[in-house]
């Protein structure tokens, strides 16, 4: 089933908008613009603070983290104010130390 009523009754105590957004929800591909939408909302009308992004494998995190630093493409990138950390157990511990350190005034 994948109506909003059905999503109710098996994860109570959520809104209606968000069961009509989970019938949207397709297990046929990852939907980058639909992440990145997502972060810029939060990220210009949200407060500081981190967020977490968990994908699949490293090309997704690689692909993401392309999207994401594309002038062209990305409110984000332009915005010139995240710090995008691609995190995977095959990228350098040094690189991802740089998650723990505190990101200078403005930034996220």
């Amino acid at each position: 089933e994948d109506s909003p009523l059905w999503w109710k009754r098996e994860l109570p105590g959520y809104s209606m908008r968000t069961y009509e957004s989970l019938t949207r929800v397709s297990d046929e591909g990852i939907n980058y613009e639909l992440i990145i939408q997502l972060l810029e909302h939060l990220c210009f009308n949200c407060g500081e603070g981190a967020i977490l992004v968990f994908l699949p494998g490293l090309a997704e995190i690689t692909r993401l983290y392309e999207d994401l630093s594309d002038e062209h493409a990305s409110r984000l990138a332009r915005s010139g104010n995240i710090m995008i950390f691609p995190l995977h157990s095959s990228l350098t511990s040094a690189d991802q130390k740089l998650v723990f350190e505190r990101p200078p005034a403005g930034q996220r």
